[in-house]
């Protein structure tokens, strides 16, 4: 699976619903670029991981407004949305650090071919994010 970092960058930068959001997108397009150039590989990984914490956490943020929509009936307080926005930061931190979705894998692979720091006979882009 080929995953081409900027066009999902530009893709999210095209939903994003507020200033905040595309600023962090703009953010991570300027982090990935300089972790591929300065040939970290612990540096890329961990700027995919924060990409698909924040890819998930967007997930959640949809699902929210999802369920929003159809409780009609029921109004949320203003503590109850500012404790579940600061849940789904949380988890879909967690979710990342583990074994995610495996967006940060695929993004992480992508970027190591990209700059030409994996070996195709050893398979060096391969990772183990557990470790």
């Amino acid at each position: 699976m080929r995953i081409e970092s900027d066009n999902i960058l530009s893709s999210l930068s095209n939903t994003a619903s507020s200033s905040y959001e595309k600023n962090k997108i703009d953010s991570f397009k300027k982090e990935l670029d300089k972790a591929g150039r300065s040939q970290d590989k612990k540096e890329i990984l961990k700027v995919a991981q924060e990409f698909e914490a924040f890819f998930i956490k967007n997930i959640f943020k949809s699902m929210r407004q999802m369920e929003k929509l159809s409780d009609v009936f029921v109004d949320k307080s203003f503590d109850r949305e500012m404790y579940e926005q600061m849940m789904d930061e949380k988890m879909s931190e967690s979710i990342s650090q583990g074994r995610g979705i495996g967006l940060a894998d695929q993004l992480y692979k992508q970027m190591i071919k990209q700059y030409g720091y994996g070996d195709e006979e050893t398979n060096d882009s391969s990772i183990d994010i557990l470790k």
